[in-house]
C-alpha cells in the first residue's frame, strides 16, 4: 500500500514504513504478508512525508507500528522520532505503538 492508497476505516493492524530503497521496501512488504496477510502497510519513501501523512491521519487512523530507514532522505530516522516523542497528539498512542530503527543490515528497535 503506497501512501495515496486510503486506509480502510479504523485499521487496527495498520504499519507506517518510512523506507526510500524500493528493494527494502519489497522485502518488508513480503516479511510483513507472511506474518499476518491482514496487516496493512502504508509506504511513504521520505522523512518530511511520512511526517505529515501521520499529522493527517485521524487518530484512530494511527499505525500500530512506524518502520523507520535511518538513513532516509529530508529527515533521518532519529529525527522523525525526535519529533514524534514531543508531538502531544501522537503521545496518546506511543504506549501501545513500536518504533522499528533500521540502518543498512542492523535493526535496533525501541518502544517510545
Amino acid at each position: 500500500m503506497t501512501e495515496n492508497t486510503p486506509l480502510p476505516h479504523k485499521c487496527k493492524k495498520f504499519i507506517l514504513l518510512g523506507e526510500d530503497d524500493i528493494d527494502d521496501q519489497e522485502i518488508l512488504e513480503e516479511i510483513f504478508a507472511s506474518i499476518d496477510a491482514d496487516l496493512q502497510l502504508r509506504i511513504i519513501s521520505t522523512g518530511k512525508k511520512l511526517l505529515n501523512h501521520i499529522e493527517e491521519l485521524e487518530d484512530e487512523h494511527l499505525p500500530c507500528l512506524i518502520v523507520l530507514d535511518y538513513n532516509m532522505p529530508e529527515l533521518n530516522g532519529a529525527e522523525i522520532l525526535k519529533r514524534l516523542q514531543v508531538n502531544e497528539r501522537i503521545s496518546m498512542c506511543r504506549r501501545s505503538s513500536g518504533v522499528l530503527r533500521m540502518h543498512l543490515h542492523t535493526v535496533n528497535s525501541a518502544c517510545y
